[in-house]
């Protein structure tokens, strides 16, 4: 063939994988970010959030990395760093099969590996989703001609990994359409089921579609979708411009006019085979479930979902340039040079992800009104200890915060910050105002339970914890709260009670038995004090602070 590369074809797998891996290395030193903290099940224990799963194989793969790293987030960037590489080499296999010519699956794989806007995919550990539901997509569509049965089980995967999985199906039919003679569509009928039950399953666990209603009415949705569908396509020609949050807007905007210039664009591109018209088709499909074809509600724009969008992008580009340029020394030198420019841009992105304020920071100068940007900045700082950098970002978000659940959120989190100050009075006035605002807001209760320990109002402590205990029932740093309230109160008998439930839910709640002892030893219940240190040691052997316990209550 024309662009034939006589180069042994586990060279070049090599060489793109390799590709793939150095340009994010960078990331190894990147720590978790954002919704890692409500994503990841380690860190979820870690700070008490009950874990819930739509895409279980990423879970599982989290649970695998939690026993490999214990915790270091530069071993969950290890493992997406690999994935990634790993749809690099599965991306020139396909590509192989696809256009029939090793050359111009070559230099597709390698722009597709180097993509900038894939960033974002790939350094977010919790998008890992994107990479498993790719890599499973590939090896499901490379498995089929081999054996169906293994297809069917490689989808079933790709459908554990991610909802977007349901356009497989019809991406294959449509791949029979245009490459297969005997045209056997009933080979598909396996997918059609899994996909189906997968959408079902998704439809079902969905809280946040809210249709076009809820966008101002049938114009300003087809605004919305217009401005989403161009916004990705402008990531896919142009990704110089990243950043972490996108707003979606109803608005009419430039990057709508690339969604009504796509077509004219896809015409042309037709000339260029039957592959071509393929990967048009899986441009516009794997879109799709990203457009806000159907509204769904606090959803930002996301350059990670471009992840099996920009292989056809990029293989169509190699094509264009295959077809417009006939020497094949200035072919070659410049897609080598576009892929040079894509992998130090996505390096330099990789880079920038050790610093998340850098992050948000670029996110607010192109996004200054968004209050999750302020958020997020805000709860940076304040991990950080900088409470006043935190207060500044969070009174920012309220003041430009016009949804209230966000206006809620910021004012519990500037609520954290005053009690950090131990300024009581002030925490309390902002917490009284959320609950005025949202009665029986359980977060509110508890922060404002705690706020009223610190200030020694331990019945009003009480009277909120008991509240918030009802609400949050699985909380055992609630019931722990409470007993103290109790106990400072003079109500021992209470503070037991409370303890118990707690250790109840969850016996190895060490924590719990540990202060249960103490109440039981401030209350003069020395033997049920000594009775409970031998049970706990026996739980919890070795444990120093139960050592001493033992000790003392000995003596």
């Amino acid at each position: 063939m024309e662009g034939a590369l006589k180069i042994d074809r586990g060279w070049l797998l090599a060489a793109v994988f390799l590709a793939g891996f150095l340009a994010y290395t960078p990331a190894l030193k990147a720590p978790f970010f954002w919704d890692d903290y409500v994503s990841i099940p380690e860190i979820q224990q870690y700070r008490g959030i009950e874990h819930t799963e739509s895409r279980p194989l990423r879970a599982l793969s989290f649970y695998l990395d939690s026993f490999l790293w214990k915790g270091n987030a530069a071993g969950y960037h290890f493992t997406n760093i690999l994935l990634a590489a790993l749809c690099g080499a599965l991306a020139f296999l396909f590509l192989e099969e696809l256009l029939k010519d090793r050359a111009q699956a070559f230099f597709a794989s390698l722009l597709f590996t180097l993509h900038p806007v894939h960033t974002e995919a790939v350094v977010w550990i919790k998008n890992r989703t994107e990479l498993l539901f790719f890599a499973f997509f590939i090896l499901a569509f490379l498995a089929r001609k081999k054996s169906l049965l293994l297809s069917v089980v490689l989808f079933s995967l790709c459908a554990l990994s991610k909802e977007t999985s349901v356009i497989f199906p019809v991406v294959l039919t449509f791949y029979i359409y245009f490459f297969e003679k005997n045209k056997d569509y009933r080979s598909t009928v396996p997918f059609y089921l899994i996909a189906a039950v997968r959408g079902v399953y998704s439809l079902m666990h969905s809280e946040a579609i809210v249709g076009p209603g809820s966008v101002g009415g049938l114009t300003a949705h087809a605004s919305l979708f217009l401005n989403t569908y161009g916004f990705y396509l402008e990531k896919l020609f142009y990704p110089a411009r990243l950043l972490v949050d996108w707003p979606a807007s109803a608005a009419f905007s430039p990057a709508a006019l690339l969604a009504f210039l796509a077509p004219a664009g896809s015409m042309f591109l037709t000339r260029l085979g039957r592959p071509a018209r393929f990967l048009l088709f899986l441009l516009f499909i794997s879109i799709l479930p990203y457009s806000n074809i159907v509204f769904i509600a606090g959803r930002p724009l996301g350059e990670q979902r471009m992840f099996l969008p920009s292989l056809a992008f990029t293989t169509l580009l190699t094509l264009l340039v295959f077809g417009a340029v006939k020497a094949k020394a200035l072919r070659y030198s410049l897609l080598s040079g576009v892929v040079a420019a894509g992998g130090a841009r996505t390096f330099l992105r990789a880079a920038e992800w050790r610093d998340p304020v850098l992050l948000w920071e670029q996110a607010e100068k192109i996004n200054p009104d968004s209050p999750r940007i302020k958020h997020n900045l805000g709860g940076i700082h304040y991990e950080r200890g900088d409470y006043a950098k935190a207060r500044k970002y969070y009174l920012r978000g309220i003041g430009r915060s016009t949804d209230p659940e966000g206006f809620r959120l910021l004012s519990q989190n500037l609520a954290l910050v005053a009690l950090r100050e131990n300024d009581l009075p002030e925490a309390e006035r902002i917490l009284k105002g959320v609950l005025e605002a949202r009665p029986g807001d359980p977060a509110a209760l508890y922060n404002l339970g705690v706020v009223c320990i610190r200030a020694g109002k331990y019945a009003e402590a009480a009277a909120y914890l008991e509240k918030a205990s009802v609400l949050l029932p699985e909380n055992l740093q609630v019931y722990n709260n409470l007993a103290v309230a109790y106990m400072e109160g003079g109500r021992p008998e209470a503070a037991v009670e409370a303890l118990k439930k707690a250790i109840a839910a969850e016996p190895g709640y060490s924590r719990g038995v540990y202060n249960l002892i103490l109440v039981y030893k401030r209350s003069g219940r020395g033997k049920e004090a000594l009775a409970e240190t031998e049970k706990a040691l026996k739980l919890f052997p070795g444990d120093p602070a139960f050592i001493k316990l033992y000790q003392e209550l000995k003596v």
